[in-house]
């Protein structure tokens, strides 16, 4: 039988999100991710995927920098500017 995982040490969800571990406590000190206490362990109920999935998404900065631009849908036509 497999059983998801519901909590996750700080170590665990710092390795599963990229993040620092005091980045982890700022989170869980403002509210952002949830956890349990279990003697003086501490359980992180928020998985990471959803805490990741949550996050604003990047917009770029100059959207007009051609690195930036989506060119899958340029040159079909074969004309030139």
């Amino acid at each position: 039988m497999d059983i998801a995982k519901q909590g996750f040490t700080v170590h665990e969800f710092c390795k599963a999100t990229g993040l620092g571990k005091s980045k982890v406590y700022e989170l869980l000190n403002a509210g952002l991710i949830e956890a349990v206490k279990c003697g003086s362990r501490t359980l992180i109920i928020t998985t990471p995927s959803s805490f990741l999935a949550d996050l604003p998404r990047m917009v770029p900065a100059f959207p007009s920098d051609p690195r930036l631009i989506d060119t899958s849908q340029e040159g079909l036509s074969g004309g030139s500017q």
